[in-house]
């Protein structure tokens, strides 16, 4: 038996769903669209520093950056919307005096569902 098969998991499940979508406008601030060529990928998302992570999550940016050849500090963290379809790596969007372009996903959640991006914010 996996753990979405049992009741108490899925009940669990349902409920932090429940509780993203009750804050969504909190938690998915910002609205904007990623491009890559001609495509398009409208959403509501929140953009997060890696000065701001969790150090579980600033280890891993740190050993991403190292992997890819950037700097970390470059590094931040997407989260969009659970209804909006994700901008394929390689997509970007005007950000912060800059571009924030999508180099990642991580798996989804088997509990809230939602999947954490890795992206590169660069600056002229």
């Amino acid at each position: 038996m996996s753990l979405t098969d049992d009741p108490e998991f899925r009940a669990y499940r349902a409920e932090a769903q429940a509780t993203v979508r009750e804050y969504q406008g909190v938690m998915f601030r910002h609205q904007g669209e990623f491009t890559l060529g001609p495509h398009r990928w409208p959403c509501r998302f929140s953009v997060q520093d890696p000065a701001k992570a969790k150090p579980d999550e600033l280890a891993r940016l740190q050993a991403f950056a190292g992997t890819r050849g950037l700097v970390y500090t470059d590094l931040r963290l997407l989260k969009t919307h659970p209804d909006d379809d994700l901008p394929f790596p390689g997509a970007t969007l005007p950000w912060d005096d800059g571009t924030l372009e999508v180099l990642d996903w991580s798996q989804e959640s088997d509990f809230t569902g939602l999947r954490v991006g890795t992206c590169v914010l660069r600056r002229p």
